[in-house]
């Protein structure tokens, strides 16, 4: 199978509803700005994505999910931040890469704790989850979901 890349940029992002091919592509990366603005890029890139694929149903967990994994990356990671959508089949894959060598766990929290619970919940809503060394130093944590299956267009 043949893939094809579109590689967007911050400023890019929040057009990219004309810059993906739709239907045709099946990986999308985008490099986001260092810090607080990344989180941000990065939905609107996953909105713009999922509408090209018509992946809409997946919007409200991918969203959720790429925020928690891009926070992350921006506070405990090292820059650049990426963020890579791919979609084989019936999987859609989420990388997030930072050049930071330390791994994320899931914490135990107290239940008056305002933070720690992200991993948690990306655990919760996605098929699976994990963290893979990068080619340099760095790591990407990844997640997966199931893509439903295309219902028939009745005529």
């Amino acid at each position: 199978m043949r893939t094809h890349r579109r590689r967007l940029s911050p400023r890019t992002a929040g057009y990219a509803k004309n810059v993906i091919g739709g239907a045709g592509e099946d990986e999308v990366q985008v490099v986001l700005s260092d810090g607080p603005r990344a989180a941000g890029e990065a939905r609107q890139a996953v909105r713009a994505v999922l509408a090209g694929w018509r992946l809409q149903g997946l919007l409200d967990e991918v969203t959720l999910v790429v925020s928690e994994l891009v926070t992350n990356a921006v506070r405990h990671g090292l820059p650049p931040v990426r963020l890579v959508l791919t979609r084989v089949a019936r999987e859609l894959r989420v990388d997030v890469h930072d050049d930071g060598a330390g791994r994320p766990s899931r914490r135990i929290v107290p239940e008056e704790s305002e933070s720690g619970r992200g991993l948690a919940i990306v655990e919760a809503v996605t098929r699976s989850t994990g963290v893979e060394q990068s080619e340099n130093d760095g790591k990407v944590v990844y997640a997966t979901f199931d893509v439903p299956a295309e219902r028939p267009t009745t005529q």
